[in-house]
């Protein structure tokens, strides 16, 4: 194939009368010294990986730049008292029959980001439980006591 380009040039050449050959000789003298560039399955495949690379990181790019995180708007939950006895009846039975011996001092219903809860402190002498509730009057967690402040 190198051959057959450099074979093609000569003929060019050849074919040129003497006047074109003076106006075109160092063009043509620089296409004679040039080595045609021949393809080996080597390079070939050193291209390829380059460019399945160079796809990769570009899916990779447009994947993190499509992707959004959900802006989370922290509002400041709404405390609300709410009398003993208006309470659920789940939440009454529950706190009954697991904390026994134990009175609702006070309750408090929270409503922070659209969902509502119920904080109910009870109380067994002195020590001071504080229970939360879903709004179906599911046991959520208790709360850990409230550490005293220092002065």
């Amino acid at each position: 194939m190198a051959y057959y380009c450099i074979s093609k040039v000569h003929s060019q050449i050849l074919k040129m009368n003497t006047t074109e050959l003076k106006g075109y000789w160092n063009e043509q003298k620089v296409r004679l010294k040039q080595k045609p560039v021949v393809f080996k399955p080597n390079n070939l495949l050193f291209m390829k990986k380059v460019l399945l690379v160079l796809v990769l990181i570009m899916a990779v790019l447009a994947v993190n730049a499509q992707a959004t995180k959900p802006t989370v708007t922290k509002e400041k939950p709404v405390r609300a008292a709410v009398m003993v006895a208006d309470l659920q009846k789940t939440i009454t039975d529950s706190i009954a029959k697991n904390y026994v011996g134990y009175t609702i001092k006070e309750a408090t219903s929270v409503t922070a980001n659209s969902i509502v809860t119920y904080e109910v402190v009870v109380v067994k002498g002195i020590a001071t439980e504080t229970l939360v509730y879903d709004n179906n009057g599911v046991f959520v967690k208790k709360l850990p006591p409230p550490t005293p402040k220092k002065k």
